[in-house]
């Protein structure tokens, strides 16, 4: 019995169910009931726990196969956590000031247990897609968590809008997972803030639902519940609020379509077009191309309505720039965000070649906030407080990388990041539609994640790593000639 346990076919489905359950849990981001030995950073994601699991299944599993086949982006991977090291490095060196009780060595250290998370995720989801049949069944358990997560959306918008719902009963629930926050008024599904379920949607969900159709590859469920699934992925992201997830959606959504989705964008004109010039078609015909029109005019003035509604989003054209736009910034609710860039851009002016060490600018960036972020922002009082433990982060992983690992680690990322563009652009050129299918998700995962970065400084982040996975493992192995698929042709 043993021996059948650790049998290839056993691993597979073993190390298969753990992956199901990663997937299936990411939407909770900051689990509470870990141990203390975790320590108390907010990112403590709930699958985190299948993702040991599966580590172990996948560690016999190799042992038993003798080999491991590494996508070429792993060159480039290495070369970056080479960089990151020296500059770590460098920055116990350079023996920064202490800042409250804080000195580098144990900045860095947790920096770069964070990122081994987030590396974890990436290598699991490499290993995980190796195929046609497993990433459809992946993304299966993808889409059971989407469904709880959008549910619960609907749960929390009606709490903050209708009195069907009671936000005692909402917050009652939520502490049972994860940790007392402020109530925004904005939906957060199972993550810990609004913007990290807009990520949750950008990237891991409404990717793979836009290339079912752009692609013609069908899901494990019908077409209408796939369009059904891209309207509430709008509409959970609209009431999100997040200003980089719905500008990510925007922008990645038209280049996409673009790139890879001209042939279905052309039936679907020629489908409307036809027979609006030959004046042909019954009642029914009319009716449903009558009621596709009214819907998208409806999408959009209804975001339109909606978005206009929340100060936090309507600032961005109430607000004048006659003042300039340091100011204009500030009032829309992003100056400590460009004190953090402006501090972060003056380390990198001090230390351009090697950086501070990877979770040392925290430690550098008191000295660099500009004059104007002293006072008057609220945010940033609670940082200066000589009351405060807290220390800053940069808010934008480019300069982040800039400031911590300087110019050589920064490129070196941007070459991994460029390897992944490389790999995804052979599979959109594949002629058979499931290469299609995951390039043109990928496609949409590459940009978003690059546009979201702007924002976001994590190197945890597992979302993003998942979804960086699961592509290039599948790329890995269609594009070195490993798959042998025999699918319909897209052309």
């Amino acid at each position: 019995m043993i021996k059948n346990l650790f049998s290839e076919r056993s691993l597979n489905s073993i190390s298969a169910i753990f992956w199901g359950l990663v997937l299936f849990t990411l939407p909770i981001t900051s689990f509470r009931h870990y141990p203390a030995i975790f320590g108390n950073t907010l990112r403590q994601p709930l699958a985190f726990i299948p993702l040991g699991f599966f580590f172990i299944a996948i560690i016999f599993s190799i042992w038993r196969r003798k080999k491991v086949e590494l996508p070429p982006q792993t060159t480039q991977l290495v070369l970056f956590l080479i960089a990151v090291a020296i500059a770590t490095i460098i920055g116990i060196l350079y023996s920064p000031t202490i800042v409250r009780n804080t000195q580098y060595l144990s900045r860095g250290i947790r920096a770069w247990v964070s990122f081994g998370i987030g590396l974890g995720f990436f290598v699991a989801a490499i290993f995980a897609a190796r195929s046609e049949l497993g990433l459809k069944k992946m993304l299966n358990w993808l889409y059971a968590g989407f469904i709880l997560s959008f549910i619960w959306g609907i749960v929390q918008l009606l709490a903050y809008n209708t009195s069907f719902v009671g936000l005692p009963f909402v917050n009652s629930i939520r502490e049972l997972y994860t940790f007392p926050a402020v109530i925004y008024n904005r939906i957060y599904g199972f993550a810990f803030e609004p913007s990290w379920f807009a990520d949750q949607i950008t990237i891991l969900y409404l990717p793979w639902l836009l290339a079912s159709v752009l692609t013609g590859y069908k899901l494990g469920f019908n077409k209408w519940i796939t369009w059904l699934f891209i309207l509430g992925s709008g509409i959970l992201l609209i009431f999100s609020f997040s200003r980089h997830g719905i500008l990510g959606a925007v922008v990645a959504t038209p280049i996409v379509v673009l790139v890879t989705g001209r042939k279905q964008v052309k039936i679907a004109w020629n489908w409307f077009w036809d027979a609006v010039k030959s004046k042909k078609g019954n009642l029914k015909s009319w009716l449903l191309r009558f009621a596709v029109v009214a819907l998208i005019l409806i999408i959009f003035v209804g975001s339109a309505y909606f978005l206009n509604r929340s100060d936090y989003f309507s600032t961005l054209w109430q607000v004048s720039l006659d003042e300039g736009l340091v100011q204009y910034v500030i009032k829309n609710n992003a100056g400590p965000r460009l004190a953090y860039l402006d501090a972060g851009l003056g380390i990198f002016d001090r230390y351009p070649i090697t950086g501070v060490g990877l979770g040392g600018a925290g430690l550098y960036m008191f000295e660099e906030f500009p004059d104007w972020s002293l006072s008057g922002l609220p945010e940033m009082d609670r940082f200066l407080s000589p009351d405060s433990n807290l220390i800053p982060n940069i808010k934008n992983l480019y300069v982040r990388l800039l400031a911590e690992t300087g110019l050589v680690g920064f490129w070196f990322y941007i070459a991994f990041y460029f390897s992944i563009l490389a790999s995804i652009w052979k599979l959109i050129r594949s002629k058979l539609v499931f290469p299609r299918f995951v390039g043109t998700a990928g496609l949409f995962i590459w940009i978003t994640i690059a546009m979201r970065n702007f924002t976001q400084d994590s190197l945890t982040f597992p979302v993003m790593w998942v979804s960086l996975g699961l592509v290039v493992g599948f790329a890995h192995r269609y594009n070195s000639g490993l798959l042998d698929l025999e699918g319909e042709s897209f052309e």
